[in-house]
């Protein structure tokens, strides 16, 4: 967009500003539209001084952006820690559930087979022991 053949180009001009800061570039931009304002400057130095802005411009917003996608990193980062620590806490409390579960469901099976199995009542040992010699001794 320059008028003459002295402009720069914008990469050019881009390339003069790759080196500063965004708070470098900020504060040169901010100059430059405080000078534009006042109106006073020639032409040719306001379409330079414009020239340059534009350049800073994209500068900080190569900063900005660059900022952007860092944040949006760090909060995938975040968020996928979040998530794999509420899988974990999910997994465990599944894993908890299911002992109690399989524990719940042992009692019973471990009462039923305390009922079925045989239990050594020495009174009652004792009787059958007597009933079966008594019948031996019959069929004698």
């Amino acid at each position: 967009m320059s008028s003459s053949n002295s402009s720069p180009s914008a990469s050019a001009l881009d390339a003069a500003v790759t080196s500063l800061s965004y708070e470098q570039a900020r504060s040169e931009l901010t100059d430059i539209v405080a000078s534009l304002e006042q109106g006073n400057l020639p032409l040719e130095e306001s379409l330079a001084m414009w020239e340059r802005g534009e350049a800073l411009a994209r500068r900080c917003q190569a900063w900005l952006d660059g900022a952007y996608e860092r944040l949006n990193a760090a909060r995938e980062v975040t968020n996928n820690q979040a998530s794999e620590a509420e899988d974990s806490a999910e997994d465990m409390s599944v894993r908890a559930n299911a002992g109690q579960t399989s524990a719940a469901q042992a009692s019973p099976a471990q009462a039923n087979a305390a009922h079925t199995a045989p239990t050594c009542n020495p009174s009652t040992h004792a009787t059958a022991t007597a009933t079966q010699r008594d019948s031996a001794k019959a069929q004698q």
